[in-house]
C-alpha cells in the first residue's frame, strides 16, 4: 500500500511540474510577443509625432525589462528545482511487492525472528486503538498505513477460571469429557473448538483441566471462594473421586 501511495504522490507531483513548466512557458511567450511587436512598430513611427513615439519606446523598454527578469527567474527556477524520482529503485520496489505477497506464509516460521518481525511492524502500522470489551477481551482496531483496519478481540490475562465469563459452560464441557474417559491432554486440545481459554493463555492448558473441574464462586460479602451448593457439586466431587484426583485446584 505504501508503494501504491508513493507512485501516486510522485504521478500527481510530475503534473503538478509539468502544469507549473507549462505556465512558465507561456508566460515567456507573452513576454517574448510582447517585446517582438515593441521592436516592430517603434522603428515606424513618425519622428514628428514625439509623443507617440516616446511612449511606444517606453512600453517596448518596458517589455524587455519584463522579459529579461522573466528568463533570469526561468533559468534560476530551473538551476534549483529536482526533477521528481522515484524513492526507491525499480528492482527495490519489486522485492518488496514480492515480499507482501509471501509475507502470510513467510510470519509463522522462523525466517524472521522476533526482533524483525516487531520492527517489520512498526513500519506497518500507523496506530492501535485499544478498548476494553470485556474482563478477559480487549477489542482492538490496527489502523494500517495506507488506511486500511483490521479489527479483532484480544484475550486478556485474569486471575482465576472463575474470571472468565464462560467458565461454568467450560466446566461442563469438561465433565462431559471426563465422564466419556477423555484424558486431560486430549480435553486441552478439544475445548478451545468450543471458544474455552486458559486464565493466562488463549488456549487450554492441561493444568488448567485439572483444576477447574469443579468451579467455585468468590463470595462478595465474606470475599470466600465458596463451592455452589447444589447437586451438580456433589457430582462433581464423585467423578473426582472415581478417577482418584487428588489436584483440585481453585
Amino acid at each position: 500500500m505504501e508503494l501504491d501511495v508513493s507512485a501516486q504522490a510522485l504521478a500527481t507531483r510530475q503534473q503538478q511540474a509539468e502544469r507549473l513548466a507549462t505556465a512558465h512557458a507561456q508566460h515567456l511567450e507573452r513576454l517574448r510577443s510582447a517585446a517582438a511587436s515593441g521592436a516592430r512598430q517603434f522603428p515606424h513611427v513618425d519622428p514628428a509625432h514625439r509623443h507617440g513615439a516616446a511612449a511606444l519606446e517606453h512600453a517596448w523598454e518596458l517589455a524587455l525589462q519584463a522579459l529579461k527578469q522573466a528568463e533570469a527567474a526561468e533559468q534560476q527556477r530551473a538551476q534549483a528545482s529536482t526533477p521528481p524520482t522515484n524513492a526507491l529503485p525499480p528492482a527495490r520496489q519489486a522485492a518488496f511487492r514480492t515480499m507482501g505477497q509471501h509475507l502470510p506464509a513467510l510470519w509463522p516460521t522462523d525466517v524472521r525472528s522476533q526482533a524483525q518481525r516487531q520492527a517489520l511492524l512498526r513500519c506497518l502500522i500507523d496506530k492501535v486503538g485499544l478498548q476494553r470489551a470485556r474482563r478477559d477481551q480487549m477489542h482492538t482496531r490496527l489502523v494500517w498505513r495506507g488506511g486500511a483496519t483490521t479489527t479483532c478481540e484480544v484475550p486478556v490475562a485474569v486471575g482465576a477460571l472463575p474470571d472468565l465469563p464462560g467458565a461454568p459452560e467450560m466446566a461442563q464441557q469438561m465433565r462431559v469429557l471426563f465422564a466419556e474417559g477423555t484424558r486431560d491432554d486430549e480435553m486441552a486440545r478439544q475445548l478451545p473448538q468450543h471458544g474455552d481459554r486458559s486464565p493466562s493463555r488463549p488456549a487450554v492448558l492441561p493444568s488448567t483441566v485439572k483444576g477447574g473441574t469443579v468451579v467455585i464462586q468468590r463470595d462478595a460479602p465474606t470475599r470466600l471462594s465458596l463451592f455452589p451448593d447444589g447437586p451438580e457439586t456433589l457430582a462433581a466431587f464423585g467423578q473426582l473421586r472415581a478417577g482418584h484426583r487428588s489436584d483440585l485446584r481453585y
